[in-house]
């Protein structure tokens, strides 16, 4: 089973500069068949946008995605998400970071926001939501630092989620070339 690129925010300092929406819509980009680096192209966008210094909203999401030849709705219901994954869309999320279980960054208000991530899977399995989050680092024992896919219970999810301010519970971008964007359908 094909799994969606993983972009990261993090720059080789650590510092995010905000750039989780750049992230997230890069990954999304590269699966429908972008060529670029995958940072860069985060870099990029960020820049291009504007999100290096304030982050962006679902609809600056929706329309910088809609530019770049991807179409975008609001998602508010965990049905609604579903669907979209079952129908091969990407799902971002936005949501309260410090809400997730398990944390997949340091205990620092540092690194606590609101913040924008690529939901990959829903597991009724084993109750967890399976994501790319951009923010993603988590010290090995050996020193080294992992980002990557992660995951989080479906209740931190839904608690990251109703703890922001917006009514929306993030985005769903389809291909207009009628690629699928994500794989990872159980």
């Amino acid at each position: 089973m094909a799994y969606p690129t993983y972009c990261t925010q993090l720059d080789q300092t650590g510092n995010g500069h905000y750039r989780c929406g750049g992230a997230s819509l890069a990954s999304v980009l590269l699966d429908d068949g972008w060529q670029s680096d995958p940072w860069q192209l985060t870099v990029q966008i960020s820049d291009e946008e504007g999100w290096t210094d304030v982050g962006c909203t679902s609809a600056q999401l929706i329309d910088a995605a809609d530019r770049r030849g991807l179409q975008g709705a609001l998602w508010t219901y965990w049905e609604e998400a579903e669907a979209a994954l079952e129908l091969g869309h990407a799902v971002l999320v936005l949501c309260n970071n410090q809400y997730l279980v398990p944390r997949p960054y340091p205990f620092d208000a540092g690194w606590e926001a609101l913040h924008w991530v690529r939901l990959v899977a829903l597991s009724d399995r084993d109750d967890m939501t399976y994501l790319y989050d951009p923010l993603c680092y988590l010290q090995q024992k050996d020193g080294s630092v992992y980002q990557g896919p992660t995951c989080s219970t479906q209740q931190g999810m839904t608690t990251a989620i109703n703890t922001t301010a917006w009514p929306e519970a993030g985005v769903v971008l389809a291909s207009r070339g009628g690629r699928r964007l994500n794989g990872a359908v159980e």
